[in-house]
């Protein structure tokens, strides 16, 4: 799955940097005790809701093949760190060696997807690809797509 303009229907596309989903922080001040995630995920996922709503009449509710790309917005300048300097262009698209750890993208998208009912549950999912890239300058935004197909089609 390529990451320029994609005409498919069962692809989902959510526009924006993609996330990854942290771990919950403990929560004791104010009177409130519980957990909760950081407000920039809280942020993501409701922006991903919304923009998977379109796709709320798929419903999978076999053994899928998932495949998530993750498409971040690459940094302007040459990076200080010495694996992504090496890999780094601002003119092609290139794998993205920095955080967030792909598997985190991975599960904040499938646990997008299971909220809004287009998954019946992530445990559904028996083969996953995933790919972590960064943009061309210019060419292509941010962005996180899913696609979701049966394991026997």
């Amino acid at each position: 799955m390529d990451t320029g303009t994609c005409t498919d229907p069962n692809v989902m596309v959510i526009l924006g940097q993609p996330c990854g989903m942290p771990r919950p922080r403990f929560g004791g001040g104010k009177g409130f005790k519980g957990t909760y995630y950081p407000k920039k995920y809280r942020m993501w996922r409701k922006g991903a809701y919304t923009q998977l709503a379109p796709w709320g009449h798929l419903f999978y509710d076999r053994p899928v093949i998932a495949t998530v790309v993750a498409v971040f917005k690459a940094p302007k300048n040459k990076p200080k760190d010495p694996v992504h300097r090496a890999v780094w262009s601002r003119t092609q698209e290139y794998y993205y060696p920095c955080i967030p750890d792909l598997d985190n993208v991975v599960k904040a998208a499938l646990d997008a997807i299971v909220h809004v009912g287009i998954l019946a549950d992530d445990r559904l999912v028996a083969h996953l690809i995933a790919e972590k890239r960064a943009a061309a300058e210019d060419v292509v935004q941010p962005q996180l797509r899913i696609r979701l197909r049966y394991l026997d089609d």
